[in-house]
């Protein structure tokens, strides 16, 4: 294994340790072109399910419980396009109906905030029992991380 191999294998390592503590601990995954956010969009578990839907992005699902909805209540939102309106995680079969963008995190290895530079895990995915930054002296220290 080449080194550069390495280093990502141990990036997606943390990445997963990270968002296993987190209030964001599942992973899913959303085929499609369109990477941008709207409620109503869908994810699933299911890497193949996704892919059969276009290009797969991966993402860390908040830990929320989902309300579970019947065929025709998920027919019915899609009719009345009153998935907008709604607030809460919802499943459908095998796949979870968003409605805000709070409810996923990029799964991708690095983040880069607005000025280029790495977003730390803690900060991305911070612990249950750790305040989000700004919030308390361990969201200062998290904030405080640099990634070398």
């Amino acid at each position: 294994m080449s080194l550069r191999m390495e280093a990502n294998t141990g990036t997606a390592e943390l990445l997963e340790a990270a968002a296993s503590k987190s209030s964001h601990p599942i992973k899913v995954y959303r085929g499609s072109v369109d990477k941008s956010f709207r409620p109503g969009m869908m994810v699933t578990p299911d890497l193949e399910y996704a892919a059969s839907f276009g290009p797969v992005t991966p993402y860390y699902l908040t830990d929320e419980t989902p309300m579970e909805l019947s065929f025709s209540d998920f027919q019915a939102l899609g009719q009345a396009d009153g998935v907008g309106r709604l607030s809460g995680l919802f499943k459908f079969g095998g796949a979870f109906i968003l409605t805000s963008p709070e409810q996923i995190k990029s799964a991708e290895p690095v983040l880069l905030d607005s000025e280029g530079n790495e977003v730390p895990l803690v900060v991305r995915f911070p612990p249950k029992d750790i305040s989000l930054p700004g919030k308390s002296k361990a969201g200062e220290a998290a904030r405080n991380i640099r990634c070398l």
